[in-house]
């Protein structure tokens, strides 16, 4: 994987398992007990043709707050922030591997295969929070709405607690104060 000061940068891009076939996606950034795994819905077309996650205007704004909270640092000239995950005990997916410009065009089918597969994963790969890139990841996920619910939820896979991330649905002071809550909740100073 790249990351690091000096390291080549890593393409996520990839024909991926999906279903019955192979889909052209990005590949799970993702290891054994990870801190945090961020899962977000499906991987918008940009994302996959650039081979990095979350390189949408959306997805930019996912990033810098993650850096601005203390996860993960700044990456550096002609790194990506994917590159830096691994290194700082994070991970990232998607709910659905097929790429889109909306959500609203995802297929039912696609949302129940990636149901059970998402679900493998977490009880296979053991993170100590799952946390939504999106909180409508989790809903489908879990199959139940969270309405108003932000932060650490009642819900765990396995011995997965999950966490619905407030971005970009509440303005960014109540956005800060989740991301201090997820910080304390995995022991992440922001001095380290």
């Amino acid at each position: 994987m790249g990351g690091g000061a000096g390291a080549d940068v890593t393409f996520y891009k990839a024909m991926v398992p999906w279903r019955n076939g192979e889909i052209e996606s990005l590949r799970d950034i993702i290891a054994d007990d990870l801190c945090v795994l961020f899962v977000g819905l499906n991987p918008a077309p940009v994302s996959v043709e650039k081979g990095h996650y979350h390189q949408g205007r959306r997805g930019k704004q996912f990033w810098n707050l993650l850096t601005r909270n203390c996860f993960m640092p700044e990456p550096l000239p002609g790194e990506f922030h994917d590159d830096l995950l691994l290194e700082n005990s994070l991970g990232i997916t998607d709910l659905v591997k097929t790429p889109s410009k909306s959500a609203k065009r995802l297929d039912v089918e696609d949302i129940k295969y990636g149901r059970t597969e998402l679900r493998r994963k977490i009880r296979k790969y053991k993170p100590k929070v799952v946390c939504s890139v999106y909180k409508s990841a989790l809903e489908k996920l879990c199959e139940q709405k969270f309405t108003n619910q932000w932060g650490l939820l009642d819900e765990q896979i396995g011995d997965s607690t999950l966490f619905a991330l407030p971005f970009p649905q509440l303005p960014p002071e109540e956005v800060a104060r989740h991301m201090q809550e997820l910080r304390k909740l995995i022991g992440k100073d922001c001095h380290d």
